[in-house]
């Protein structure tokens, strides 16, 4: 595995071409220079095979072109033969990059792989070809020096984290026995841990539910103890607690299986229930006005859009949150403010007065 010039690069069969963002007006900055080394090994190594990368992506492409063409027809302005570029890959993003760049690799029976990326992206690209480029023989090509784009290494960095985080690994096309065909008993298996993790995660959920509004069930007068509504609270505070970590966990082993559901779908390119990356141009021109520019923030928030409506996750935090504040200091209140000559049932209903803003009737 190397990261050299030109010069001291051995023919590779396979030359893979990262693209970045483009506009209404074509390819931005990076994704030309990316092309442009490309171009170089390509018109250096006439024998190898460029694959160009990357089809529409709300972060990179919203126009009615797939980015892959754009950068076809650039390496083509650069002088490379038609006949020496492959089809683009339909990929939205650097992960499907490579699952389908591994694909195109083993159907055309390449030995020798070179990656070009710009500096900032080759750390990613790195981690990515380690474990699903590990029986070739990898090269990476820089398209400029370590100092150059240094506003995107802070958010590659961030990126980088978010994938080790959450990596699975799969079985890995073409390498072992029929390897190549779809895995159905994999992907079945992961199929059912993904439905009964994602049935706990509700249950648990519904557990902390329960456990908040216990307390409110509870007539002191009726079972004969006026300070029992003060445990009640505790207890409660307990469960909530224990529910939502239960439901975290059951909520992590579920995503887990979802991720290695996306990933084999995405690899052996058999779109099925959990593939939900936009393959096609933005149709509503709201729409690509809307993902037009946007800052940072937004596409943090906007990769993870599914994540946030199917975990319910940023949701449950927030309520958890909210849970245990409330019922903390109902437990405060009980046991700081003992129950009153006036009877349970009214110091319990002065309290929620309180709590509202009211002044409690007298």
């Amino acid at each position: 595995m190397t990261d050299t010039a030109d010069s001291d690069l051995l023919a590779p069969d396979l030359i893979v071409l990262f693209g970045n963002e483009n506009d209404g007006n074509g390819l931005k900055p990076i994704a030309r220079e990316r092309c442009e080394r490309a171009a170089a090994l390509a018109k250096l190594f006439p024998a190898s095979l460029v694959l160009p990368t990357g089809g529409f992506g709300a972060h990179f492409n919203t126009t009615n072109r797939p980015h892959g063409e754009l950068l076809r027809e650039e390496l083509e302005r650069l002088g490379v033969p038609a006949k020496q570029i492959l089809p683009y890959t339909n990929s939205c993003g650097t992960l499907e990059d490579v699952l389908f760049a591994r694909k195109v690799a083993v159907d055309h029976g390449a030995r020798r792989v070179t990656f070009v990326t710009s500096s900032f992206h080759m750390p990613r690209v790195k981690y990515l070809c380690e474990r699903l480029f590990p029986d070739f023989i990898r090269d990476f090509a820089a398209c400029d020096d370590d100092a150059a784009h240094p506003d995107k290494r802070a958010s590659e960095k961030r990126k980088l984290r978010q994938l080790k985080k959450g990596w699975v690994e799969l079985p890995l096309y073409g390498t072992l026995p029929k390897g190549s065909r779809f895995p159905t008993a994999l992907y079945q298996n992961a199929s059912r841990e993904h439905k009964h993790y994602d049935f706990l995660s509700y249950l648990f959920v519904s557990g902390m539910l329960l456990s908040f509004a216990f307390p409110y069930t509870i007539d002191p007068g009726k079972v004969g103890l006026g300070d029992i509504n003060g445990a009640a609270f505790l207890l409660s505070l307990v469960f909530i607690a224990f529910f939502y970590l239960m439901y975290y966990r059951a909520a992590k082993y579920a995503g887990q299986a979802r991720t290695l559901l996306i990933r084999i779908e995405d690899y052996f390119q058999q779109p099925g229930f959990s593939l939900n990356c936009e393959r096609h141009p933005p149709h509503w021109f709201w729409m690509r006005k809307l993902l037009r520019d946007r800052p940072r923030w937004f596409w943090t928030v906007w990769d993870n859009r599914w994540d946030f409506l199917r975990g319910f996750r940023l949701m449950l935090i927030v309520l958890a949150l909210l849970m245990l504040a409330f019922q903390a200091f109902m437990v405060w209140w009980f046991f700081a403010h003992p129950p009153s000559n006036t009877g349970p049932d009214a110091d319990f209903a002065r309290v929620i007065s309180l709590t509202l803003g009211r002044t409690s009737a007298a």
